[in-house]
C-alpha cells in the first residue's frame, strides 16, 4: 500500500503539475489574448477615429461636390441665357443694320431726287429768265419801234397841221406816260 500511496501521490503530483502547467499555459494564453485584445481595441479605436474622419471628410466632399454642381448649373444657365441674349442681340443688330441700309438708300434716293428737282427748278428759272430777257428785249424793241412810229406819226401830223417839233415832244411825252 505504501507503493500504491506513493504512486497515487506521484500520480496526484504529476497530475497537479499537468494541471498547473495547463493553468499556466492557459494563463499565458490568456495574457497573450488580453494583450491582443487590448491591441485590437486600440487598433479598433484608431480605425473608428479614422472612419469617423473619413466619413466627415466624405460628407464634406459630397457637400462641396453638390455646391460645385449647383454652381456649374447656375453658370451653365447664365451662359445659356447669355448665348440666347447674344443671339437675340445679334439678330436685332442685323435687323437694325438692314433697316439702316434701307433708310440710307431711301435718303440717298431722296437726296438724288431733291438734287434733280433743284436742277430742274434751276433750269426752269434759267429758262424763265432767258425767256423773260427775250421778252424784255422783244418788249424793248417793240417799245422802241412804237416810240419811233408815234414820233413819225406825230411829225407827219404836225407837218400837216403846221405844228412842228414843239407839239411832237409834248404829245410823245403824254403818250409815254399815259
Amino acid at each position: 500500500m505504501k507503493c500504491f500511496a506513493q504512486e497515487k501521490a506521484a500520480w496526484k503530483n504529476k497530475e497537479q503539475k499537468v494541471v498547473e502547467a495547463a493553468i499556466e499555459s492557459i494563463a499565458g494564453e490568456l495574457e497573450v489574448e488580453r494583450k491582443l485584445r487590448r491591441r485590437f481595441e486600440s487598433l479598433n479605436k484608431k480605425l473608428q477615429n479614422e472612419l469617423a474622419e473619413t466619413k466627415t471628410s466624405f460628407l464634406k466632399s459630397v457637400k462641396e461636390l453638390e455646391n460645385e454642381k449647383r454652381t456649374r448649373e447656375v453658370i451653365e444657365s447664365v451662359c445659356d441665357e447669355l448665348v440666347r441674349d447674344t443671339s437675340e442681340d445679334k439678330a436685332e443688330t442685323e435687323e437694325l443694320e438692314r433697316e439702316s441700309a434701307k433708310v440710307y438708300e431711301e435718303v440717298e434716293k431722296e437726296r438724288e431726287i431733291t438734287l434733280l428737282a433743284d436742277m430742274m427748278c434751276e433750269q426752269r428759272v434759267r429758262t424763265k429768265l432767258s425767256g423773260g430777257k427775250y421778252h424784255m428785249k422783244k418788249n424793248a424793241a417793240i417799245d422802241k419801234l412804237r416810240n419811233q412810229l408815234e414820233a413819225f406819226l406825230l411829225q407827219k401830223k404836225a407837218k400837216e397841221k403846221g405844228l412842228h417839233s414843239l407839239s411832237t415832244g409834248e404829245d410823245r411825252y403824254r403818250w409815254e406816260t399815259g
